[in-house]
């Protein structure tokens, strides 16, 4: 994959995490989870920052950045699809666990 292929690939895959971090978002406003929804408000304007810091070529770090953020996004996509079922959010710990993996690949990421 080209290093432009890889800035693409990292875009959509910030944008799919914030698909996730919304649904959080309104399974938290629904169930009256206010610290909730403050935490994932505050988690998708980072992943809104990110997306529109995301360098247009990641070099040969690519497909180690990509598979990162990949394996942190399905783990919060498990999260979301949980809470979709269950009508609330996961335990804040390991909320908070995947969200720091959430982090740290975003963080890996940017320049």
């Amino acid at each position: 994959m080209t290093p432009a292929r890889y800035a693409l690939s990292l875009t959509n895959q910030f944008t799919r995490v914030l698909s996730n971090l919304h649904q959080l978002r309104r399974v938290a406003e629904i169930d009256g989870d206010e610290f909730g929804v403050h935490m994932l408000a505050v988690e998708a304007e980072m992943m809104e920052s990110a997306v529109s810091a995301a360098p247009s070529e990641l070099g040969a770090r690519g497909a180690k950045v990509i598979a990162a953020l990949v394996e942190a996004g399905n783990a919060l996509n498990a999260l979301a699809h949980r809470a979709n079922t269950a009508g609330q959010l996961p335990p804040m710990r390991e909320l908070r666990t995947v969200l720091d993996q959430v982090e740290a690949a975003v963080r890996e990421a940017l320049p």
